[in-house]
């Protein structure tokens, strides 16, 4: 199949599962084109067009203009009802439709000042307030003259209908603008007034207690009632487009809609793929892996349905787009595998940040800080680093400092607590010499480094490092460091050169955060606690938090104390089987479907209640093991005649292991759980 797609009209093409890896969409119009599920990697849409069809543009614009003049004919339905109530000569009805005006009012005004979140709430709570209101007038026999129950239906209609007419407005200006721009707009708006006439007409001959009161008064403030909330319902919808944070939920409604018709990128592989000058307009990227994808002078960015990829936060979305972020504040933001090759970031702050895989090629990161910042796997090659701030960094073998530019570096933030950044070269006349800054980090890069914050727990600490001992024998893990910061607490962990530092630290917090919430009864049932080499880990690490801090000029890098923790126990074939089950569990939850993550769930089950056990051998545990590996590996397949024989010889073995077993607390009982395997293969136990 040819992969030159280069400048042709692909509007409404289906590509969906297929494998487009480094095809050429240069200057193609790729408008309503599905691509869900498709392997774009290194693909090029330099220059491509995107968004909806010009036949589904007109479908959305109509669809806008009628939902726009049906909420409008609606209200002015509505509120010539209330008007009509006002005209009434009783003092109860006339107190009722004064307190419906001013709380609708209210409504309007706190809709574009604090978002239609908030504004309906609030309205829900002052509806409540007029309904208690209406009754209290027929209670009191205040001369309402008409029945409270009716009274209440249609207040209650009257304020419902003014947040639905906002909310249709809003979302029908917001779409109309980002699909046609602002002449769609005048013209949902234009349709919005003119339906107010007819909606006037009619409910101001409707009869409100004993007599119909029409009159063109009532009409008139019928029409400015229902005007008002057009109008109001556009200005909501331009401040969703144009980002304003309280108004989110009309432009994530906006974007939903627009996208169902766009150009469907979802679930795709779009790692390494160039947009660069590209439209991104009405495009579904929910569950898109974009890694390293180029996103750099995008012509058009609107109504792009992100879902929970980096491009949901305007900031990132911005620096992707324009390559600059000089002096910006990316603290804790998520930046993993973006595209920054040549950005400047000159005296950015990337506090906590997670740069993981990230393409820094070239990029000006001159006085950037970077404390507790994760850049494994980054590519920082001919980066410029001269007068960084690279406290507690997390660089790791496979992070790519090749030809670093850098003259020198700090390894603090000042504080007033601790003023010396500490510069490197100590000298402030001496600067490295070409090469030397790589000699100099080159130690640190081959160390794991696992900050807790938020209160150290040492139990779980241990257990977690434990856990991660056994799992992944040939990272070879050796303790070298336990520094106090504050009421922080880092462990810095030696490893082999060839690891993948991301994985492993990922790994140890999973453990660590489900053990540090467990309470000490179900810890104690799994016999994770026994053995000397889980208490002797937790006595060091509490040793290391009371004492007193370590002065401010000492090495960071130090190894705490003399003591080391005894070496991790050569690798055993039980110890090897468990680690192939897990990445063969991991591998399972790496499909994301629906029914593979359910089968990966169920399987660590079972792992867990072994691991929990002692009533098996330790040849059981192994053959069991086996067994549930098997599975998950079916699992990955659609499984033929062979592949369902495997599994069902392996889930007959697993029942006869582990059906008697006594299942500890917050463990599902495995005679549970064998069934369920099975109906999600499609066999019967």
């Amino acid at each position: 199949m040819s992969t030159d797609f280069s400048g042709q009209n692909l509007c409404g093409a289906s590509f969906q599962n297929q494998d487009l890896r480094g095809a050429d969409f240069s200057r193609a119009d790729v408008r309503s084109a599905d691509f869900r599920g498709a392997n774009l990697a290194e693909a090029n849409f330099s220059y491509a067009r995107t968004g909806l069809q010009g036949r589904w543009v007109l479908t959305l614009i109509g669809g806008c203009c009628l939902l726009s003049g049906s909420c409008a004919l609606i209200s002015a339905f509505m509120g010539s009802i209330v008007f009509n109530v006002l005209q009434n000569l009783h003092p109860g009805d006339i107190l009722i439709g004064l307190v419906e005006v001013v709380v609708l009012g209210i409504f309007y005004g706190m809709t574009a000042r604090q978002g239609l979140p908030k504004a309906t709430g609030a309205l829900v709570a002052m509806g409540f307030w007029v309904v208690i209101l209406v009754w209290a007038t027929a209670y009191a026999g205040a001369g309402a003259g008409s029945n409270p129950i009716i009274m209440a239906v249609i207040m209650g209609v009257a304020l419902a209908i003014g947040v639905g007419t906002t909310l249709g407005v809003a979302v029908s200006a917001a779409l109309a603008m980002a699909v046609a721009g602002f002449g769609a707009v005048a013209a949902t708006e234009l349709l919005a007034l003119l339906g107010t006439i007819p909606g006037a007409m009619a409910g101001a001959n409707v009869q409100i207690g004993m007599i119909p009161l029409p009159g063109n008064e009532v009409k008139l403030l019928s029409l400015i009632w229902a005007g008002v909330g057009a109008m109001v319902g556009t200005y909501v919808g331009w401040q969703a487009l144009s980002g304003d944070r309280k108004q989110a939920f009309i432009y994530n409604l906006a974007i939903a809609l627009a996208a169902i018709k766009g150009t469907n990128f979802q679930g795709a592989n779009l790692s390494y793929v160039n947009f660069y000058q590209a439209e991104l307009k009405g495009v579904d990227l929910r569950r898109a892996i974009l890694t390293r994808t180029q996103w750099f002078r995008l012509k058009r960015y609107s109504l792009v349905r992100t879902g929970d990829t980096y491009l949901q936060d305007a900031q990132i979305r911005r620096l992707l787009i324009t390559g600059q972020g000089a002096s910006q504040v990316f603290r804790h933001k998520n930046l993993q595998g973006v595209y920054l090759e040549g950005a400047n970031l000159a005296q950015a702050d990337f506090t906590g940040a997670v740069l993981s895989y990230a393409n820094l090629v070239n990029t000006d990161l001159t006085g950037a800080i970077f404390k507790q910042t994760q850049l494994d796997g980054a590519d920082l090659t001919r980066a410029s680093l001269t007068g960084a701030y690279l406290e507690d960094w997390g660089v790791t073998n496979t992070t790519r400092l090749d030809f670093i530019d850098c003259q020198y570096v700090f390894l603090h933030v000042p504080t007033p607590d601790q003023p010396n950044p500490r510069r490197k070269p100590d000298n402030y006349r001496e600067t490295f010499a070409p090469g030397d800054f790589v000699e100099f980090i080159k130690p640190i890069s081959h160390t794991l480094d696992l900050y807790h914050t938020q209160g150290v727990d040492p139990r779980s600490i241990a257990i977690a490092y434990k856990k991660l001992e056994e799992l992944y024998p040939e990272a070879r893990l050796e303790l070298v460091a336990l520094e106090k910061r504050g009421q922080n607490l880092l462990l810095r962990v030696k490893t082999a050169e060839v690891v993948d530092h991301s994985l492993l630290s990922a790994e140890y917090f999973h453990t660590y955060n489900q053990f540090k919430f467990m309470p000490d009864s179900s810890i104690g049932l799994s016999g994770i606690l026994e053995g000397d080499r889980v208490r002797n880990l937790e006595t060091m690490i509490i040793t290391a938090l009371t004492r007193p801090p370590s002065p401010r000029n000492s090495d960071p890098w130090a190894v705490f104390g003399s003591e080391k923790p005894t070496p991790a126990p050569p690798e055993t074939l039980l110890t090897r089987t468990q680690h192939l089950t897990h990445h063969a569990i991991i591998g399972l939850q790496a499909t994301n479907t629906p029914k593979a993550l359910k089968l990966a769930e169920f399987l660590q089950q079972l792992q867990n209640i072994l691991v929990a056990t002692s009533e098996l051998s330790e040849d059981d545990q192994i053959t069991a093991l086996e067994q549930i590996r098997i599975l998950a590996e079916v699992g990955l397949e659609n499984p033929d005649s062979s592949h369902r024989k495997a599994a069902k010889t392996a889930l007959h073995l697993l029942k006869g292991s582990l059906i008697d077993l006594s299942t500890p607390g917050p463990l599902m009982d495995a005679s549970e759980i064998l069934p369920k395997i099975a109906r999600l293969l499609g066999l019967e136990l």
